[in-house]
């Protein structure tokens, strides 16, 4: 067996005098298991008041190691003082000097900043030349055999900790060592499962502090750009470190970065945040067609899933905001609503005008003072000032007559004549016949102004009351073409939310929600019609979402969008339909492969060709074949985290 390798005396080595051999993992875990079978004994290490156990001569690297085990392996706030500990061993620190590290560090304290501060001691640790963890470089490459060794099944993720967790069990000789890489395993999956806790107040100054420095990004540039500063105050923390590390790096924000920075913010602020790639995030077409084509690697595609499911579950999200008390489900429902919220108003309103007339009635001794020979004769004068005698329907010409032949008028005549006429109004309305339906409105507005022979001033006022409401109302019926439909049933339910909201103007959409501002449900209807029809319109009610119908339907629905959603929700609606056009568009420049042929044919063709001639060249060993697949490999690796890592684009790959 190889001599015992003293890590102490590794890193005490310097260039005038080099090491004396070079680390040899598998016999240096081979020596590390042959000392745990021989007998221990307890002693006390006075520095960290711990009793350890060792057996045989153990060099002073083994009571550290003993120390950073105690420090990985216990209670998992204690991770990050294991972590300091190995930081300090590799800058060459005595063993007190760590002890006192690992003492101070471990101290515990708020839970998911243990978290981030093991993730980012990892990081700092790995990116170190003189760190224990890279040498040799030899060991991480050889981590397969190690692990088989340690019967070890890694589930870290990030890339910082994945090489901390692999080289950690034989960097620093552990004879627990099996034990010490299931702790790391069981500790990191338990920080990616708990929630990211932050003491009250302290994420605010973090994002400030994080913010003032991003805008110094923008300092010198138009007044134009330096309003356009992303704000990251409510910023998830991952796009919030991937900002950090951006900074810190010292190199400035190029405008493609920029320009990423902005649309992970937007789409990180819809009700359910959006991931975007890399590609998708720059707005490069030539690097989306690259995602696009790789679609058949399994991350690419499930993060394509991930997008359509996420739009679709922001329109359902942003509808549940616009209609919490609406219950319909389809636009003939919500039609149907609407119309029956425009009938209950309009119920109410005649309720007040015949209070009006009986009022009038009331105060003329129970004798209603119309003139019915004054009626009939204004009647027909308006029916002939306009030519629209003709057009009268046979009926109320009939009913006209008798009053002209000086058949007197009592109040039940006067009400049994409005709803008659009201009744031919809607029948001459649902035929589209607009001339018997005016010559009707004439004879109504002539019984309406109540001519009255000579009376008091009391009569007078309380018919002007009568009169003011009846004509108010006649006015507003008018103007709506939405409550006049409602009214004279004229407009079938599955056509109503098409013809006056899908359909209606900017200025006829917001006078149906003035007119129905008694009935909050029935304004809720009005923009959820408007959602269902994006559902439509999007494709998201068949569960794939189309970035072209969405955002066609909401260039028609913007002069109006206002008078259907609040502020809020229209500002979702607009921010989603980017999301969906920077995840989905396909725009010039790219070469994207929608029908799977020819791309990815060519470029396997050129691969093959490339392959075979290196193993001809080889002899017919199958070097080509071996040093693709390789470099295939480790290129698809870093493709997949450069464009799926969180905040993609912010800085460039490296």
């Amino acid at each position: 067996m190889a001599a015992q390798f003293d890590p102490m005396a590794h890193l005490d080595a310097t260039d005038d005098a080099p090491r004396a051999r070079a680390f040899d993992p598998m016999s240096y875990l081979d020596q590390a298991s042959t000392d745990s079978q021989q007998p221990r004994s307890e002693t006390i290490d006075p520095k960290a008041d711990q009793y350890f156990t060792r057996g045989g001569d153990i060099s002073p690297g083994h009571v550290i190691a003993e120390k950073l085990v105690e420090g990985v392996t216990a209670p998992f706030y204690r991770a990050v003082g294991g972590l300091k500990g190995l930081w300090d061993l590799a800058r060459g620190k005595s063993l007190n000097e760590v002890a006192d590290d690992i003492e101070r560090t471990r101290m515990p304290t708020d839970y998911g900043q243990i978290r981030s501060a093991g993730a980012g001691l990892a990081e700092e640790v790995m990116n170190q030349p003189a760190n224990p963890l890279n040498w040799p470089g030899q060991a991480i490459h050889g981590y397969g055999l190690i692990a088989q060794q340690f019967g070890a099944s890694p589930n870290i993720t990030d890339p910082a900790e994945q090489a901390a967790g692999n080289v950690l069990p034989f960097a620093i000789g552990l004879r627990g060592a099996p034990k010490l890489r299931e702790t790391i395993n069981d500790n990191m999956a338990r920080a990616e499962a708990t929630p990211e806790v932050v003491p009250p107040g302290t994420r605010p100054v973090i994002a400030n502090d994080l913010q003032s420095r991003l805008s110094q990004q923008y300092a010198g540039q138009s007044m134009g750009a330096a309003a356009a500063t992303p704000n990251l105050l409510n910023a998830t923390p991952q796009l919030r470190t991937k900002v950090q590390e951006a900074l810190d790096s010292g190199q400035p924000l190029t405008e493609a970065n920029k320009t990423a920075l902005v649309r992970h913010v937007e789409a990180e602020s819809l009700p359910i945040p959006a991931k975007l790639t890399r590609g998708q995030a720059l707005g490069d077409e030539t690097i989306k067609s690259d995602e696009f084509n790789a679609k058949s690697k399994k991350e690419i595609s499930q993060r394509f899933e991930e997008q359509n499911q996420n739009l679709i579950d922001n329109l359902q999200a942003i509808r549940e905001q616009v209609g919490p008390e609406v219950f319909s489900t389809d636009l003939p429902a919500h039609g149907d609503t609407l119309i029956n919220a425009y009938r209950t108003k309009d119920a109410a309103v005649k309720a007040d005008i015949s209070a009006k007339y009986q009022a009038l009635k009331d105060a003329n001794g129970g004798e209603f003072p119309v003139d019915g020979q004054a009626f009939a004769e204004n009647a027909r004068q308006a029916l002939k000032d306009d030519m629209k005698e003709p057009f009268l329907p046979p009926a109320i010409g009939r009913l006209v007559s008798q009053y002209a032949d000086g058949e007197p008028m009592t109040f039940k005549n006067f009400e049994n004549m409005r709803t008659i006429l009201a009744a031919e109004a809607r029948k001459a309305a649902r035929a589209g016949d607009g001339n018997a339906e005016h010559a009707i409105s004439l004879v109504r507005n002539s019984l309406e102004d109540l001519p009255m022979g000579e009376g008091s001033v009391q009569l007078k006022m309380l018919a002007d009351q009568a009169r003011t409401a009846a004509r108010q109302r006649f006015e507003a019926i008018e103007a709506d073409p939405a409550y006049k439909a409602a009214v004279n049933d004229s407009v079938v339910p599955d056509k109503f939310v098409q013809r006056f909201i899908i359909g209606g103007s900017r200025d006829g959409v917001a006078l149906m929600r003035s007119n129905l501002s008694h009935d909050p449900v029935a304004q809720q209807t009005m923009g959820v019609s408007l959602m269902d029809y994006l559902r439509e319109q999007s494709g998201a009610v068949k569960g794939q979402f189309r970035q072209e119908g969405y955002n066609k339907a909401m260039r028609g629905l913007a002069p109006k969008i206002n008078s259907l959603v609040d502020r809020n929700a229209a500002e979702q609606l607009e921010r989603l339909g980017n999301v969906a056009q920077w995840e989905m568009q396909q725009g010039r420049g790219g070469y994207y492969n929608n029908s799977g042929t020819w791309i990815s044919a060519a470029k396997e063709w050129a691969g093959n060709t490339a392959e075979g001639v290196a193993n001809v060249k080889s002899g017919g060993i199958p070097v080509g074949s071996i040093i693709r697949n390789r470099m295939k490999a480790n290129q698809d690796k870093r493709f997949l985290q450069s464009t799926l890592e969180p905040g993609a684009g912010i800085s460039d790959p490296k």
